[in-house]
């Protein structure tokens, strides 16, 4: 059951992330967007975001540190570390304007 949760999950994931979002930012109208065009995130900086830089950066730096995961609360932008290493941030777009 999980498997096929998993699954269903990851299928999910990759239809939505041309869009800029993954299944929980689509749930909750939100979507990851350029800094420097302001345009929603192609496939290509989901796959690099979602797949490569979070759990990378999530498991060296979140295993000894932990902070990692607080990191939007002070940055002035509202990033985490690996929207900073992309030049990426995730705003709110329940009206879908972000193109």
């Amino acid at each position: 059951m999980v498997f096929t949760l998993f699954i269903g999950w990851l299928i999910w994931q990759i239809i939505v992330a041309k869009d800029g979002q993954s299944p929980a930012k689509q749930l909750l109208g939100m979507r990851v967007v350029k800094l420097r065009t302001s345009t929603k995130a192609t496939w290509g900086t989901m796959f690099l975001r979602e797949v490569i830089l979070k759990p990378l950066i999530g498991f060296f730096l979140g295993w000894f540190f932990g902070i990692v995961y607080f990191w939007l609360l002070w940055d002035k932008n509202r990033q985490e570390l690996w929207d900073k290493m992309i030049s990426t941030i995730v705003v709110d777009d329940p009206q879908k304007q972000v193109t």
